[in-house]
């Protein structure tokens, strides 16, 4: 089965990098369809945990840790507190999940925010485009390509 953000996430580990990110960590979380589709298409095999800090200390309401990671050994966590970015953040293995949120999400909003109706998905020998109204208006592409059957 897949992993859990807890058998992924080592923040001991000495190749983690600890900094700011101005991506919020809460975006992963949001709702919307259209973002939903976009950012399971732009940031593929990512999976999320959030947990909220007023949980725990109710004078802490707002804040939250978010985890982001996949199964190859990317993590990522953001400390979202309602004051705004610079968001304290630490990740480790071979991409930056946080950058891809970001770039994502700004790939999104550029396109107008589409919902899912808007959104369509080209699945050929060359990958897969995911598009916005009409196949030429691509919103993004997978370097993982139809692969032909034998």
């Amino acid at each position: 089965g897949a992993k859990t953000h807890r058998e992924v996430v080592n923040q001991n580990s000495p190749t983690a990098v600890a900094g700011r990110t101005a991506v919020n960590p809460r975006l992963v979380t949001h709702p919307h369809q259209g973002w939903q589709l976009v950012l399971g298409h732009l940031v593929p095999d990512l999976r999320y945990a959030s947990y909220e800090a007023a949980q725990d200390r109710p004078e802490w309401a707002g804040e939250a840790t978010i985890y982001v990671y996949d199964q190859g050994g990317s993590w990522a966590l953001g400390e979202y507190t309602p004051a705004g970015a610079p968001y304290e953040a630490r990740r480790d293995g071979p991409r930056d999940l946080w950058a891809e949120v970001g770039a994502a999400w700004e790939a999104w909003c550029a396109a107008g925010r589409p919902g899912r109706d808007r959104l369509g998905l080209t699945v050929d020998e060359a990958g897969t485009r995911l598009w916005v109204d009409e196949p030429r208006r691509v919103l993004g592409r997978s370097l993982h390509p139809l692969v032909p059957q034998p």
